[in-house]
């Protein structure tokens, strides 16, 4: 940063923008001071170059929200986000992604304020508008559909606000599973720790709402299946089939593969730069067919391919078992409170857990939940255990040494 001060002096939009990373990265090292003191030089930089109307003050302004909010300093926060979704409809008018986001944000404030009900609207009309800007499957409609979800959720509607969770899910699955084919384990490890409270979302939901109920279980263990397999050896394994040499008579086609998924993916994420929107839902939907079709061209040559399709649910599992014997799948999830205020200091957030699904064989609607307790001393246990068995394990191999050597 200081090298484009030296080279384009301190009021230059270059150095705005720096100023504006360099504050998101205090904000993520809990450095606030710093972070708020870049926040306000970058403002004052691009008022005095762009006036008091651009889309790159909207996004400061925004990031500047986000850091009060952070901090608990909720009125803040709600000022310049509201200040920020204005300057975007002013912008862009009510058409628009990033109007789209900054309403997505008014609402995350509600929430935290306790204004449940206030929340819930936001959230449906962002929702909305992000289904008709971007299409029923882009990964901010699944952001909206969780978002919705929780704020359901503490209106104690929980029924409604699983069927948004799911929905949400076959989104994100399927963005895992065009992440996971083709991207390196920095990009898979970053997706997944992005999604990661979703999916501690959802069984909070189960855990603390829906025990009692046996379909709510059935789609808990369902989606837990189906999220071990995205994210397993299946995936990984076509990565390395595409990007081996055991199949060089279809190095074009994985080429032209990786190329449309690449395209895909960078779609998806540059909604904030599209004008026409129809234009852009049919670009999408074409891609999407494009590599659907090569996928299965490539399927019926490539085992690997197929292994990664055939993602597992409770039929499939229950069928597979030996008769007479269960499955027990153990689920470790941290705990969120959704009925705790973060404004009047409420832990939301609590302490893991660990469920236990069990499955019987050929009985995949006889899904049963327990619940095992925090996962801390459990942890410690099984420590003890394995240290133990260890040691057991260590002192008969050396009765086995001395007797062969005797």
């Amino acid at each position: 940063m200081d090298k484009i001060k030296h080279l384009q002096g301190s009021k230059h939009h270059d150095m705005a923008v720096s100023l504006n990373n360099l504050a998101v990265l205090y904000d993520s090292l809990g450095r606030y001071s710093q972070a708020k003191e870049n926040y306000l030089q970058a403002l004052e930089i691009l008022k005095e170059l762009l006036g008091d109307k651009h889309p790159y003050i909207a996004s400061t302004l925004n990031n500047l929200a986000g850091h009060y909010k952070e901090q608990r300093r909720y009125l803040e926060a709600e000022k310049k986000q509201i200040e920020a979704f204005a300057m975007r409809t002013s912008l862009y008018g009510d058409e628009h992604p990033d109007v789209a986001r900054s309403l997505n944000n008014v609402a995350t404030i509600d929430f935290s304020l306790g204004r449940y009900l206030q929340a819930e609207r936001k959230y449906s009309e962002a929702l909305e508008l992000r289904k008709r800007l971007l299409g029923e499957e882009h990964p901010d409609v699944a952001q909206s559909l969780n978002h919705l979800a929780t704020v359901l959720t503490v209106r104690n509607r929980p029924a409604e606000a699983l069927s948004y969770r799911v929905q949400a899910s076959y989104i994100n699955d399927k963005l895992i599973s065009r992440v996971f084919a083709f991207s390196s384990d920095s990009d898979r490890f970053a997706l997944i720790e992005k999604l990661r409270g979703n999916f501690d979302l959802f069984l909070s939901l189960i855990y603390n709402h829906l025990l009692d109920s046996d379909s709510a279980k059935q789609q808990a263990l369902d989606f837990v299946l189906k999220r071990k397999a995205l994210t397993s050896t299946s995936l990984a394994a076509q990565n390395q089939a595409l990007y081996s040499d055991r199949y060089p008579h279809l190095q074009d086609k994985f080429r032209q593969l990786g190329e449309l998924n690449a395209q895909l993916v960078t779609l998806t994420f540059s909604a904030s730069r599209i004008r026409d929107f129809t234009a852009y839902q049919q670009q999408l939907a074409k891609l999407e067919e494009q590599h659907n079709n090569l996928q299965k061209q490539l399927a019926s040559e490539v085992p690997e391919i197929q292994l990664a399709e055939q993602l597992p649910n409770r039929y499939a599992v229950a069928e597979a078992l030996p008769s007479h014997s269960i499955l027990i799948e153990f689920v470790r999830f941290d705990f969120f409170d959704f009925q705790a205020v973060r404004a009047k200091g409420d832990q939301q957030w609590h302490p893991p857990r660990y469920l236990a699904f069990i499955l019987p064989s050929e009985q995949p609607d006889a899904v049963q939940t327990i619940d095992l307790g925090e996962v801390e001393p459990i942890d410690n246990l099984i420590q003890v255990f394995h240290s133990q068995v260890s040691d057991s394990t260590k002192k008969t191999l050396g009765v086995a040494k001395r007797l062969v050597f005797t």
